[in-house]
């Protein structure tokens, strides 16, 4: 199998490399730094797994992940390690569809085999901590999939990143008066008397904005105005995903 490993830290990254082709015999053909404009070269044997830190993966949006998708023949899954697993974390890893994490402080090393294996067969692998997450807010009867719809948790995003109403409109198609009604319902669901408990609400549950520079109209980026004088980063909208097990 072959894997290429992005990984910022030089020491974990030779880790990474010598476990996967001397103990399990595997073939990395490549590492990398960043997945900032990182395309798989059409020389280059393509990788069958990408074993992609967590802390790049944080930075990384949908359309790099897809972007890397889209230029390789086969297609590579994509395999996120790193220790624990957060809610933010979880829900972003939703957000840009990856096909699995490995947590590597509950996890042995050992087990990182299976893991590339099913990611490799095109199955999805999670470590416990990663469905723990997705148990607790599918248990949870006051969690936001449970009370807002699936446009209304997309506007959800949207707000959380300081988009304003137009902007929403123009990126989901809507009229500004419709994107208003469902922002003003979101409000009374979660029973938010104010935009400031909103974006609190959002940011607790995961709505981060996840940094990006381009500007366009959709929901893949938009651009984010400036609050209270100081710049705000730009980002893309989140799109819930369901569990899926190994």
């Amino acid at each position: 199998m072959r894997i290429l490993i992005a990984e910022s830290h030089s020491a974990l990254r030779d880790m990474l490399w010598t476990h996967c082709s001397e103990v399990l015999r595997h073939r990395p053909v490549d590492f990398i730094g960043s997945l900032s404009g990182f395309n798989v070269s059409a020389d280059a044997p393509t990788p069958h797994v990408i074993l992609l830190a967590a802390e790049l993966a944080e930075r990384a949006t949908t359309a790099n992940i897809q972007a890397i998708r889209d230029s390789s023949v086969p297609r590579p899954g994509f395999l996120v390690y790193g220790i624990g697993c957060s809610f933010q974390r979880m829900r972003h890893l939703e957000a840009i569809h990856v096909d699995g994490y490995f947590d590597l402080g509950i996890e042995r090393l050992e087990n990182l085999e299976s893991a590339l294996c099913a990611i490799g067969s095109v199955r999805r692998y999670f470590s416990d901590s990663f469905l723990r997450q997705q148990d607790e807010r599918r248990d949870n009867p006051s969690a936001y999939s449970k009370i807002l719809s699936d446009r209304q948790i997309v506007v959800l995003q949207l707000v959380a990143s300081f988009s304003t109403d137009l902007e929403i409109s123009q990126a989901l198609g809507l009229s500004v008066r419709t994107v208003e009604w469902h922002r003003l319902e979101i409000m009374k669901k979660l029973e938010k008397a104010s935009m400031q408990e909103l974006l609190k609400y959002a940011w607790d549950h995961g709505f981060v904005p996840t940094l990006t520079s381009d500007r366009c109209g959709s929901t893949e980026s938009l651009s984010i105005p400036k609050l209270s004088g100081s710049e705000i980063p730009r980002n893309i909208a989140l799109v819930p995903m369901d569990r899926q097990a190994s």
